[in-house]
């Protein structure tokens, strides 16, 4: 079975636990009682990975994709396509410290990969190693001082250090220069949480 993932979504759900995250640092509940589940599509993919609770998990079928996958990979090892939709697999089935080796995978291979460095800096900043998130994240902007992603993951990233003005700037800068990106919305609502914090 070839499972077939846009990177759409999987791009949706870093920003949706980016934006949980500096919410829990301010008014929410932590990522860890997110259900990423309830945001995701209803296909066959993401079907496969819940169980019989809805959340994330890993039933037969998926567990035969996810097999499938890892043969492929390893008869192509140097298949950069195969192996990102591998380590996406592994990603949502939140197999995190494999997806994370797959896409450091990738990355000796692309130095340039700024999908593979985006998913690496998440990884990074949900395990609490923020120094490499936001070197990862600088070196995505060193590749495109423009990619509105790596801009707004910088200002999470300084808000969870306590540098509400630096993050406030980041945002600013999205919501000024990008009005029109889908990423603005979420700079606007973090800029209004952090009004809301200087407010208490």
């Amino acid at each position: 079975m070839k499972i077939k993932t846009p990177y759409i979504y999987l791009i949706a759900i870093i920003l949706l636990i980016l934006g949980v995250v500096i919410i829990s640092q301010f008014q929410g509940p932590s990522v860890e009682n997110l259900d990423v589940s309830e945001q995701m599509p209803d296909d066959e993919t993401h079907r496969n990975l819940r169980n019989q609770h809805g959340r994330m998990g890993l039933n037969e079928e998926a567990k035969k994709t996810m097999q499938e996958l890892e043969k492929a990979v390893k008869e192509n090892p140097n298949d950069t396509a195969k192996i990102r939709e591998y380590a996406d697999f592994l990603a949502m089935a939140h197999k995190i410290d494999e997806a994370q080796s797959y896409y450091e995978k990738i990355l000796s291979l692309d130095k340039k990969r700024k999908d593979i460095m985006l998913n690496l800096s998440t990884i990074f900043y949900n395990k609490g190693e923020l120094d490499k998130a936001f070197r990862i994240t600088n070196d995505i902007l060193k590749l495109d001082s423009k990619d509105v992603n790596a801009i707004y993951n910088l200002g999470v990233i300084e808000a969870t250090r306590g540098n509400y003005d630096i993050a406030k700037k980041h945002w600013e800068k999205i919501v000024n220069d990008y009005p029109n990106s889908e990423v603005a919305k979420f700079a606007s609502q973090s800029l209004g949480r952090l009004e809301q914090m200087k407010q208490k």
